[in-house]
């Protein structure tokens, strides 16, 4: 008679797969932060060289 796995591992495998979509959150807004960061001082620089070159 072949007995059932028990239900821990299915369990386990799950929570695992879900770790990653725990931190996807966290993860987007640290990207959004760095890119908007580049960007931003990008921009300053930018700003900064055409207002040096105007002098």
């Amino acid at each position: 008679m072949q007995t059932d796995p028990p239900p821990l591992i299915p369990m386990e495998h799950a929570a695992a797969s879900s770790v990653p979509f725990a931190f996807l959150p966290f993860f987007l807004s640290l990207c959004s932060a760095f890119y908007i960061a580049t960007i931003m001082s990008l921009v300053c620089i930018k700003h900064r060289v055409l207002e040096f070159n105007l002098e």
